[in-house]
């Protein structure tokens, strides 16, 4: 691996992280061993070898990212970490290992930086282009096996670790790692977050501008009078059961009892991101709507469906969470609800109430980065990160924990707000 693009550090047993980039001239792995070769710090008395060099042989190696190789390239990362400081940490629990337990005491420190990096790898599902590109990361056991430069002071000893590869990569891993060794100081538990947040309401919103010219599209009514009871079809955008459940009360109650109501699951993409920001909100929500009339109309079977059923109204309804981060004093996720009234060509919809978030987490998302190099399409939601660094969470109801009130309660008091279009 060539210094010039390479950052090392070493991981020190109190948990911090070294930059030895400059006194690393080269690592070499060749699937069983390592060898790092670094430049002496000399003092006025020292003497011999101007380089050194540390062989750690590698006990157990697993792949961290979705790309997998086994060759290391320039462009991969290794974290490796020293066998012998993993036996003191055996009396710690990691986190992760356990669904109910949150970091509630401080594990030994090298358990403590693994668990960091697993949770990065979870939360980002192995992908690693926030890290710069498609790489793969490696996560290495390793035993302190020789100092190939006899009698002198060896930088590795005393370390319970250490990480290489590519310099962005790296400096941008060890600063997410840090910020979790952070956040651990301030939110030691998932009772730290208990009713924190408030709840809030979003001002000068709106639901954007959509022209829904489905009419056309799907089959209207014959009008023709017989002796079944009146039809009406609710397209649903989704197979989420909680979303599911919130749209047919609604329409339970909003709809006669003597109607025959049809609802047609049509999972469909919102064309945006797993975590919408600001306006993407609406946006999703919209797509929804578009992306499950077109759907239906290009599916013959569902189109011989409809002209059978004869339907007097169809609609659909959608529902999209977002985070609000512009013009707000606090990050807060709130719900989008639209409905279209597809045969007339209207559309409504609404903004839920909001529960606010501590910045720190939605930042904590927005590190690994964004779809479609929007910044309000975020690849990894606020959710997730709750969840993983706090297993008792539930990532999508986070808004229990954090302000008691459940995110489907704010959502149905939405769409209740709301009459038929």
């Amino acid at each position: 691996m060539r210094p010039d693009n390479m950052s090392f550090f070493w991981i020190a047993p109190n948990g911090d992280f070294s930059d030895a980039s400059a006194n690393v001239v080269d690592v070499q792995y060749n699937g069983s061993t390592i060898t790092i070769y670094y430049r002496q710090q000399k003092t006025g008395t020292s003497s011999g070898a101007d380089h050194m060099a540390e062989l750690y042989t590698v006990l157990d190696c697993n792949t961290l990212s979705k790309q997998s190789s086994d060759i290391l390239s320039e462009d991969d990362v290794m974290i490796a970490w020293d066998s012998e400081y993993a036996n003191a940490n055996v009396t710690a629990q990691a986190p992760e290992q356990s669904s109910t337990q949150d970091f509630t005491e401080a594990p030994p420190l090298q358990a403590d930086i693994k668990a960091a990096v697993d949770m990065i790898f979870r939360e980002c599902d192995g992908d690693t282009r926030w890290l710069g590109g498609q790489l793969v990361v490696r996560s290495a056991k390793v035993k302190h096996s020789a100092r190939l430069t006899p009698n002198q002071s060896s930088s590795g000893q005393n370390c319970s670790g250490f990480v290489f590869g590519p310099r962005h990569a790296v400096e941008t891993l060890v600063a997410a790692i840090n910020r979790i060794a952070a956040l651990r100081r301030t939110h030691p538990n998932a009772l730290a977050l208990k009713n924190t947040e408030m709840l809030v309401t979003i001002s000068n919103w709106s639901l954007g501008e959509f022209q829904p010219v489905f009419s056309d599209i799907l089959p209207q009514s014959t009008g023709i009078v017989d002796a079944r009871p009146p039809v009406v079809t609710v397209i649903i955008p989704t197979a989420n059961k909680q979303k599911v459940a919130t749209i047919k009360s609604y329409f339970s109650k909003h709809i006669p009892a003597s109607t025959l109501v049809y609802f047609d699951i049509v999972p469909v993409q919102s064309d945006v991101s797993e975590q919408p920001y600001n306006g993407a909100g609406s946006g999703g929500a919209l797509n929804r709507i578009r992306n499950a009339v077109m759907h239906v109309a290009q599916s013959p079977e569902l189109m011989e469906l409809y002209h059978e059923r004869n339907a007097q109204a169809i609609y659909v309804a959608a529902i999209e969470s977002f985070i609000q981060t512009k013009d707000i004093d606090r990050p807060a996720d709130f719900g989008v609800v639209a409905l279209c009234n597809v045969l007339q060509n209207s559309y409504t919809g609404c903004a839920s109430r909001g529960v606010t978030i501590d910045p720190v987490f939605v930042e904590a998302a927005r590190q690994y980065g964004f779809d479609m190099g929007n910044e309000d399409y975020g690849a990894v939601t606020v959710g997730t990160v709750l969840a993983s660094r706090f297993p008792s969470i539930d990532k999508a109801n986070w808004h229990e924990v954090v302000a008691g009130v459940s995110r489907y309660d704010l959502l149905t008091e939405a769409i209740e707000s709301l009459s038929l279009p």
